[in-house]
């Protein structure tokens, strides 16, 4: 409580609160908000839901209807519900905010290597393009550029591939492909294949 009612009186623009269950720990957060005394002129810190718990995932969308966003905070997802499981959990949580009108958040080891590498990985270049394709709003830094070596060069490079990817958005091409896609995807359906073979192009 002393934490929000500190950073409130700093003004902060966004609070985020970790391991959210429901819609009713955003709300907590919300009530130290609005009684906590804020400079001047400076608004109402909106609050973000860190989505780790897998009770959080069985609330979200009572979640949504009350937080101003959800951020995908995979590092602690991770051990909650599996590894595996968390691509999957990116993938709807970025869906349904995006489907709310809130904002989407994607957060943790999004280029960890460059915490010691001035470059970042293939595999991590490919996290960030994705990521945005999935509908993220913001992409966040931690390491990198908390204590990392190469802080500029990683702001670059996620910004790099943030404009790239967007640019394939922009262009449509991506939606032509998913139609189809889903074209197929219904198809087999109504045909009640489960493994449907999609085109390469």
């Amino acid at each position: 409580r002393q934490d929000a009612l500190d950073l409130v009186a700093l003004g902060v623009d966004f609070l985020a609160i970790s391991f959210v269950q429901r819609a009713s720990d955003v709300e907590m957060l919300q009530g130290i908000i609005r009684t906590a005394p804020r400079l001047a002129g400076s608004p109402v810190p909106r609050v973000i839901a860190k989505i780790e718990k897998p009770q959080a995932l069985e609330h979200i969308d009572e979640i949504l209807a009350v937080a101003d966003g959800v951020m995908v905070a995979r590092g602690d997802m991770a051990p909650e519900i599996g590894y595996w499981r968390v691509p999957l959990a990116q993938k709807v949580l970025l869906r349904k905010a995006r489907q709310a009108g809130k904002l989407g958040i994607l957060a943790t080891q999004m280029l960890i290597s460059m915490v010691d590498s001035p470059t970042p990985s293939r595999a991590e270049a490919t996290d960030v393009f994705n990521g945005v394709l999935d509908g993220a709003d913001c992409t966040m830094l931690s390491d990198e550029s908390a204590f990392g070596n190469y802080p500029s060069e990683a702001v670059d490079a996620m910004s790099r591939l943030i404009v790239e990817a967007e640019g394939v958005l922009e262009s449509g091409e991506m939606t032509r492909k998913h139609n189809v896609c889903r074209e197929l995807r219904s198809l087999a359906d109504e045909a009640s294949l489960t493994h449907p073979v999609l085109p390469d192009r």
